[in-house]
């Protein structure tokens, strides 16, 4: 009912104001139906009224926009979520990559405190991952290095170990993790 009267109050500032003078089209008995929303633009540009004017535009637009809003921050929380999923997955695979290639280290120092003329140059397989041991360096009681690597996956963590002596306890130079090999080789 109080559209209908702002639509009447409306139309009769039109039709006595200063846009009076110029062309209306018709509207009432005998017009052509409009079809289209570019006809009801027209129509209502005629009649004084702007599609800001209707009460229930603005609540729609309101919607659409809360809407766009709501859809981009939902889908920035997914993909930061993805995101965040696929590096503690990664950080588990690195962890146990090392854990792998410790094991392989002190399976290598074992075997060369048994027998100092161990080689190594062995791969074990685990649930988790595949560890190797490389070829000890050195030879004797004194100066000897172990290698060893952990692969998870595509994550692959490596330790080099540099020994003083072996016998009658093993003394550790340096334990340390690397990027590359130095010391050691596949061979």
């Amino acid at each position: 009912m109080i559209h209908n009267q702002l639509f009447a109050a409306k139309r009769w500032r039109a039709s006595t104001g200063p846009a009076a003078a110029r062309p209306a089209e018709p509207f009432g008995r005998g017009a052509q139906p409009l079809k289209g929303l570019p006809a009801v633009a027209k129509r209502a540009k005629a009649e004084g009224l702007s599609l800001m004017n209707r009460p229930g535009y603005i609540f729609l637009l309101s919607v659409i926009m809360v809407g766009a809003i709501a859809v981009a921050t939902l889908s920035s929380l997914l993909m930061i979520g993805v995101g965040s999923m696929q590096i503690g997955f990664t950080v588990r695979q690195s962890e146990q990559a090392r854990s792998l290639s410790q094991t392989c280290v002190e399976r290598a120092l074992r075997s060369l405190w048994e027998d100092t003329a161990y080689a190594g140059n062995e791969e074990f397989t685990f649930d988790e991952g595949v560890c190797d041991i490389l070829r000890i360096g050195g030879s004797g009681n004194e100066n000897r290095s172990v290698c060893a690597e952990g692969r998870v996956g595509p994550t692959v963590r490596r330790y080099e170990i540099l020994l003083d002596r072996v016998l009658p306890s093993i003394q550790v130079a340096t334990w340390r993790e690397v990027d590359q090999f130095t010391v050691c080789s596949y061979q």
